[in-house]
């Protein structure tokens, strides 16, 4: 439940509420919004980050901050300026302890929304500490599935910036067929996609390309998981790679909820919970870790994927030669990541 400016307590699910995402990619919030919409929640993703979403978050932060902290600082302050005067706005703003400042956003922004006496807004701050089991299980499991979506969609975008034989007609066809997969979950849930992704790798499929996708000179881009997935923190590397003939495979996030679930099996770095809740977690990874396969697998079919499944216990011994394993964030990942990829590509 929420707790409104007033005081009254309302149900996410309550029409006035809205769910909004800051874009950390299209494909990955859209999927997010998506599969809260299935579960009954008003929700949207916000648009890609521009110029003056950045302007804003600088104009209200020190600019001696992350990047990603100015830019979701900024979009949320410009979506206040136009939002429904009735509506209850719930931004989605995750948490995690550890050396990141990311836990500091949300504190940060919550002192902001109460020092301007804007009303009814409020934070959906999950943290990594419990796994993010505020959430349901159906929501994690469709969150899960449309992770995984996202990242081989944009990857298959990246692909086709180089290797379709008209780039501009490719990458408009995979966005409508990109939008028939997420209403197919919207409406279907996990079935649905599962057949939204059927027709998609057909229809992907017919789209010419140059050469087969395996021999495409590609890039790993890894590094700080929001800026190398927002197009505007990245400064559009991807499409600047395109235009010298290399496409990229960009490290996807939920690279990092297998390091969560991995943390918390070990429990490693903030992690709590008991043996109980480690089985648990354990049964529900191993659920993310077919569904993975799954996706990849169907993707496969269009002739525009490379099936890649994340080894995440691979990634962190990778690492741990560099970096201890008890060092709590992203760091290991960003280091063992590459190191886990040489010799095998």
């Amino acid at each position: 439940t929420i707790t409104t400016s007033s005081g009254t307590r309302v149900a996410l699910d309550d029409p006035r509420v809205k769910l909004i995402f800051p874009s950390m990619s299209q494909w990955l919030t859209r999927g997010f919004a998506a599969a809260c919409r299935k579960e009954g929640v008003r929700a949207e993703a916000l648009p890609a980050m521009n110029e003056e979403d950045l302007k804003m978050g600088k104009g209200n932060t020190l600019c001696k901050e992350c990047l990603p902290m100015q830019l979701t600082t900024g979009a949320l302050l410009r979506y206040l300026e136009t939002r429904a005067k009735e509506e209850i706005t719930v931004y989605f703003m995750p948490t995690t302890e550890g050396p990141c400042r990311f836990g500091q956003y949300q504190v940060y922004m919550k002192n902001m929304i109460r020092e301007r006496g804007i009303r009814d807004v409020t934070f959906m701050s999950l943290s990594t500490a419990d796994n993010y089991a505020g959430l349901g299980a159906e929501f994690v499991l469709l969150g899960w599935y449309s992770s995984v979506v996202a990242g081989c969609f944009q990857n298959i975008h990246n692909t086709m910036l180089v290797n379709a034989v008209d780039p501009a007609a490719a990458v408009a066809r995979l966005g409508a067929v990109f939008a028939a997969v997420l209403d197919g979950m919207e409406r279907g849930g996990r079935s649905g996609l599962r057949a939204a992704l059927k027709r998609a790798a057909g229809e992907l499929g017919a789209i010419p390309m140059k050469r087969p996708v395996e021999t495409v000179p590609t890039v790993l881009l890894v590094g700080e998981i929001y800026v190398r997935t927002e197009g505007l923190a990245r400064r559009w590397l991807p499409e600047y790679l395109a235009d010298h003939g290399l496409a990229t495979h960009v490290a996807p996030v939920h690279e990092w909820i297998h390091y969560i679930n991995y943390q918390f099996d070990r429990k490693l770095g903030d992690a709590r919970g008991g043996a109980v809740d480690r089985l648990k977690n354990k049964l529900r990874w191993t659920l993310m870790i077919r569904a993975e396969k799954d996706v990849n697998n169907l993707l496969a079919e269009s002739g525009w994927h490379v099936h890649r499944v994340i080894d995440i216990k691979d990634v962190v011994k990778s690492g741990a030669r560099y970096i201890s394993p008890r060092l709590a964030g992203e760091a290991i990942l960003t280091v063992g990541g590459p190191v886990a990829e040489v010799g095998k590509e």
